[in-house]
């Protein structure tokens, strides 16, 4: 496990960590589903429809002490970093990265604290050096869209002032609702 990673996992306790070490255009041994790249050299991206691929697969990595269990209807299931992570650190810092996942799981929590229904919502965020970030959003289940409109809303909101330090940064923050 890179440096780099070790240091993400210590902020962020709720969740595993799905690594691409090198972007390139090829689809083989490929997947669609967040939870299941580790191993899998290719993920073809279900919110952008992007192949993004990895001559070593990704890697799954999660937290010493464990994922700690969420508290309320909503889980972090993952997190999966779409930028190469050895260049992550000049890009925009993993403390930094740290906070916004941070952010964006608090917002997800908060909306959907009183929810009924069950699906997963994936979260993806393109951060940039010069503009605001693009957010992104897909769902699948009996996710209530209501819920969902605030929580887009409010990570917008929250977000519209995150940079990067220069490029762009590509992750998702994968979340499940009611999953037992």
């Amino acid at each position: 496990m890179s440096k780099l990673v070790a240091y993400l996992l210590s902020f962020l306790l709720f969740s595993n960590i799905s690594c691409i070490r090198q972007r390139t255009i090829e689809q083989n041994d490929a997947t669609n589903n967040p939870d299941s790249l580790n191993g899998k050299s290719s993920y073809v991206n279900p919110v952008d429809g992007k192949v993004y691929s990895t001559d070593s697969g990704f890697k799954k990595y999660e937290p010493d002490a464990g994922i700690k269990p969420a508290n309320g209807p909503v889980k972090t299931l993952n997190i999966v970093l779409l930028t190469d992570q050895n260049k992550l650190e000049n890009i925009i810092g993993v403390k930094k990265l740290a906070s916004f996942i941070k952010s964006t799981d608090s917002i997800v929590y908060s909306q959907f604290s009183e929810a009924k229904e069950k699906g997963e919502i994936l979260v993806q965020f393109t951060l940039y050096s010069d503009k605001k970030p693009k957010v992104e959003v897909s769902f699948s289940g009996s996710i209530d869209t209501l819920y969902l409109r605030r929580a887009v809303t409010e990570i917008n909101n929250r977000s519209s002032q995150a940079r990067t330090l220069k490029d762009s940064c590509v992750y998702q923050s994968h979340y499940g609702v009611n999953f037992k």
